[in-house]
């Protein structure tokens, strides 16, 4: 049988536990009697607590009549117990837990008892942290009152004590021990054998306090040899409380194994699950904690096999057996692979991962059941049910599909581009400085729309509008074709490799249209920009000869000062580097000159019904500006180096194939 110290030993390595979470409900005839209670189960003393109180005794003349206790709901104050130096980190299942460094802070704390030896014993602990207070000498003189206890020792004394707080039983009073008026012990254990609450009794005049020691071996006696709360006996013993049932030890129910299970390695999006189904959604996604984008082949989940239970045991120290866990299908949804050894589980796609109706999918598009309400950058396919209102940026890697329309906003796609209601945009603000206020349309493969109005817009392949084209600035490397009854161009300028077409071009008050076919326009932009900045460099060498000639001239006269001579070299070598520079400027230059030149398409630009005065025409090199309006289908192609007028020709495309949306 184990002695009372191999007891207490054993019942210190069981007990692990954080109090600094826990709060507890507790009923009592008042507030200090349910605060005393509170600070030995919580393990903090009494000033350490905060409390909200949730029903109200009775006080007064009410009291006369009817009686009712106080309940309150009490836990650490937040000046108690506080972590720092570390944050909060959202486990995969949801749960929250803790990471980094934890400072506990608390205040200062004390012990008061009355020893069988006749003495009155203090043991006072000191603060700990920055801001903790430390122990009152009127909360030592309270606690002494309430024992019934008369400390001897002067204040002086009594103050050092409590300054040096050396967590030392110190003699501060004497008292005529009586044994028979001692503080009784009552160890209760539950039918279920897993919980144990001990009662002290109120000590009579020279009685004296239970230790933890005697308490231990109390609850020993009663047949309790596991899940003693050691901490809680300790507090018991420094703030007795009398004839209230305290939990002093606790059984270990048993822990059931788990079952085959998923850990997830990117946070599933449980708000983008309901984008799926829900209709009012407001996706937030600036913060890029919604989306999770995955590329094919990414692990997004270790499989868990199953674990073995873990036996409990009762407070008599009876063993509760557990069940292990056992083998369950997976929950895999759509776009997700298996690994061969069971052991990971790949996205099959890119896409986003989800868990929809208790499966882990990856979904290639990402639905937005109504208006788009935040940012969006997905990695696969986005489909908008409703309208791109001013202020967004769309960023997707595959296609884009809404449809309503789209207004002052920024929309990139590494696919098409397909928009039912048209797009309503701010021409030329893809140059602004600010980038909050840059509007543009870009896409990788071809834009379908039903009308484009004052928009900066960049295709790899086609552009295709059935209503029109509005002062917009456009770039195709394939085409612009505009095919319906209405569909004219009107004011802009419209660029592509091959060909423009539409119903009409310009308008009958002269509108200033700029049509551009024949060469690559981003190669065009290329190569102006290459030029301009030729043109400055040379510029900028034209000023430096002009310094250096200078110079010279003025060291004719007169030798030049050291710090002179120094600085004429230093434009000296800023000259050569330059001229060097300059060089190898001239023969990209003239590279991407030739490159441009052989770049050149058998070009056309046509017009199915009229083409009004103001309409320039650029074909390659040429270029026609219209002064006479054709009221008749026409065909304007390049020849020896002159815009001339041919039949007009048909659109030949198949420009139909994306009236369908993308799902």
């Amino acid at each position: 049988m184990l002695d009372i110290y191999q007891f207490r030993q054993h019942m210190k390595t069981l007990y692990e536990a954080d109090m600094s979470n826990k709060t507890v409900e507790l009923w009592g005839k008042n507030l200090d009697s349910i605060l005393k209670q509170a600070s030995v189960e919580l393990q903090v003393p009494v000033n350490g607590l905060s409390y909200e109180v949730l029903v109200r005794g009775t006080s007064g003349i009410l009291s006369l009549f009817f009686k009712r206790g106080w309940c309150l709901l009490v836990y650490p104050s937040a000046d108690y117990t506080r972590r720092k130096k570390g944050r909060r980190r959202l486990r995969a299942d949801g749960s929250e837990e803790f990471e980094g460094e934890q400072e506990i802070v608390k205040n200062g704390d004390f012990g008061l008892k009355l020893s069988k030896d006749g003495h009155i014993y203090l043991r006072v602990l000191p603060p700990e942290g920055e801001g903790a207070v430390p122990v009152n000498i009127d909360d030592v003189n309270k606690q002494a009152s309430s024992l019934r206890a008369k400390l001897s020792i002067k204040d002086d004394e009594l103050i050092k004590i409590i300054r040096n707080a050396d967590q030392k039983w110190h003699a501060v009073g004497d008292f005529m021990h009586s044994p028979q008026a001692d503080s009784q012990i009552g160890v209760t254990i539950s039918e279920d054998d897993m919980k144990v609450q001990i009662v002290l009794s109120t000590p009579g005049v020279g009685g004296s306090t239970p230790t933890a020691e005697e308490m231990a071996e109390a609850m020993l006696h009663a047949g309790v040899f596991n899940g003693v709360k050691q901490d809680v006996l300790e507090q018991l013993e420094n703030h007795p409380v009398f004839r209230t049932p305290i939990l002093a030890a606790e059984g270990e129910p048993p822990k059931n194994g788990k079952n085959t299970h998923l850990k997830c390695l990117f946070e599933t999006g449980s708000g983008l699950a309901k984008a799926v189904n829900s209709k009012d959604v407001h996706m937030d996604l600036k913060s890029g904690s919604n989306i999770q984008n995955v590329e094919t082949g990414t692990v997004i989940a270790e499989v868990i096999p199953p674990s073995e239970g873990k036996p409990g045991r009762t407070v008599r120290g009876d063993l509760l057996p557990a069940e292990d866990g056992h083998e369950e299908e997976l929950p895999l949804g759509s776009n997700v692979i298996l690994s061969d050894d069971q052991t990971r589980v790949t996205a099959a796609v890119d896409g986003q991962v989800l868990f929809i109706d208790g499966l882990l999918s990856v979904e290639s598009v990402m639905v937005i059941p109504g208006d788009v309400k935040n940012h969006i950058d997905f990695v696969g396919t986005v489909l908008i049910r409703g309208n791109v209102e001013d202020g967004y940026n769309i960023n997707a890697k595959g296609n884009i599909h809404i449809d309503g329309t789209v207004g002052r906003s920024r929309l990139t796609s590494g696919g098409d581009i397909y928009v039912v209601g048209g797009i309503n945009g701010d021409k030329g603000s893809v140059d602004s400085e600010d980038e909050e206020h840059q509007v543009f349309v870009k896409c990788g493969q071809s834009i379908w729309a039903k009308f484009i109005q004052n928009c900066y817009l960049e295709a790899n392949n086609f552009v295709v509008v059935s209503d029109g084209i509005l002062n917009s600035e456009i770039i195709a490397l394939k085409k612009v074709l505009c095919k319906g009854r209405r569909a004219a161009i009107i004011g802009g300028r419209i660029r592509a490799c091959e060909e423009i077409n539409a119903v009409s071009l310009g308008s009958v008050s002269g509108t200033p249209t700029r049509l551009e076919v024949g060469q690559n326009p981003k190669l065009q932009d290329e190569f102006a920009e290459l030029t301009a900045n030729f043109e400055a460099k040379k510029s900028e060498l034209g000023d430096l000869e002009k310094s250096i000639e200078n110079w010279r001239n003025v060291s004719r006269t007169k030798a030049l000062p050291p710090d002179k001579q120094e600085k004429f070299k230093e434009i000296l070598r800023s000259h050569k580097e330059l001229k060097e520079e300059l060089d190898a400027m001239a023969a990209v230059v003239e590279e991407k000159r030739v490159n441009l030149e052989n770049s050149a398409y058998n070009a056309k630009i046509s017009a199915s019904s009229r083409v009004c005065v103001g309409v320039t025409v650029s074909i390659n090199s040429a270029e026609y500006t219209v002064t006479n309006e054709y009221s008749r289908a026409i065909t304007f192609i390049e020849q020896n180096g002159l815009v001339n007028t041919a039949s007009y020709e048909e659109i030949t495309d198949d420009i139909s194939k994306k009236d369908e949306p993308l799902l």
